[in-house]
């Protein structure tokens, strides 16, 4: 009976979205909005062409929290009479949006990365003690801050209240969020020790996904500190737990993991390493496909034995420039100027800032 219900809800969901208004995105007023109430948990579809809407009310003296699983990156408009609140705490696992004011509230949910397909979410809410509801709503507000402005000011907040709060799923993902706006800062030693503490916190929770994260973020912490060892134990642990998810983002860990061998002088296995990253981003990720074809000119340049190749170097910085790979153009301007250093794609963290 559970299975058939949730899949009614969703056909219904469905529905709603073809009759709000075909291909285009709808206007506000087209959205057929779900009235959610505590206790409550909606599942359903999400498009990237379509916000999801909710409606709810909260009574003077009382608080609720949504808590919204994201399949994929989601950012989630609030608004209450001529009030609006951003709320997009993390890239990944649970957002929770808490409402603390008395009145009427409409919640859209929006995919921010486009899919050819829909995602299913589900929607849960829960009342809470008003005093547990204010740091949790204040908690919000600073990662939301943290994860788009990358301050570590606004990180350091987050971090102390998702502290406070003792909630150790939000907890992790802070510690990465925080990691990635300290690598910004290029302070890589203390931004490895925040993907440890985020591993640590992932590892208790038995979450794979946010486990894959803080590896192959502290994985290329150590590899940009010099620590090759503890780097490719970390990238080859996220490895296994990507492939557990059937997750793309195992071609990002790769093409890190290549890239460090090349380096290193291990040409076979990373370009090996490169040569499959390139196989998974290929039509999927497209600033990583140009840098796996980047790295894999360098290491063929940088080769040995038969593995050092002019002609194969050239092959793939020419198709990396062609996807608009700056540093691939430069290095290609750069042979006629052999006494200018080359340099490889920075690595990359599975989390930044939004452009």
């Amino acid at each position: 009976m559970r299975t058939a219900a949730i899949i009614g809800a969703i056909l219904c969901s469905v529905l709603q979205v073809r009759a709000s208004g075909g291909g285009s995105r709808p206007g506000r007023h087209q959205l057929a909005c779900t009235t959610l109430h505590a206790n409550q948990t909606v599942t359903s579809f999400i498009f990237t062409a379509h916000p999801l809407c909710f409606l709810t009310e909260i009574a003077a003296g009382e608080a609720l929290q949504l808590t919204i699983t994201q399949p994929d990156d989601l950012e989630i408009h609030v608004r209450s009479g001529a009030t609006e609140r951003l709320v997009d705490n993390f890239d990944f696992g649970s957002e929770t949006v808490t409402l603390t004011a008395p009145g009427a509230y409409r919640i859209e949910v929006l995919m921010l990365l486009r899919h050819s397909g829909a995602m299913v979410f589900s929607a849960t809410a829960r009342p809470l003690p008003m005093d547990e509801a204010e740091h949790w709503r204040e908690a919000e507000i600073w990662a939301t801050t943290a994860n788009r402005s990358m301050e570590i000011e606004s990180a350091d907040k987050s971090l102390a209240l998702r502290t406070a709060i003792g909630d150790l799923s939000s907890l992790a993902r802070a510690y990465i969020s925080r990691g990635v706006a300290l690598d910004k800062q290029e302070r890589a030693d203390t931004a490895r020790s925040d993907f440890e503490k985020a591993l640590e916190l992932c590892r208790t929770l038995n979450d794979v996904r946010c486990a894959a994260e803080a590896e192959s973020n502290s994985g290329t912490m150590s590899r940009r500190l010099g620590d090759f060892e503890q780097a490719s134990r970390r990238m080859e642990e996220a490895l296994r737990d990507w492939r557990k998810l059937g997750d793309e983002n195992e071609g990002v860990t790769l093409s890190n993991l290549g890239l460090m061998l090349c380096d290193a002088g291990d040409f076979d296995h990373g370009i090996r390493d490169l040569d499959q990253a390139r196989r998974i981003q290929r039509g999927k990720n497209l600033a990583g496909y140009s840098k796996d074809l980047n790295n894999l000119g360098l290491c063929y340049q940088k080769g040995d034995g038969v593995l050092r190749s002019s002609a194969r170097a050239r092959f793939w910085l020419t198709k990396a420039a062609r996807r608009g790979h700056e540093r691939a153009r430069d290095i290609l301007k750069q042979q006629r100027r052999p006494t200018k250093a080359l340099h490889p794609t920075r690595t990359s963290l599975m989390l930044g800032p939004r452009g």
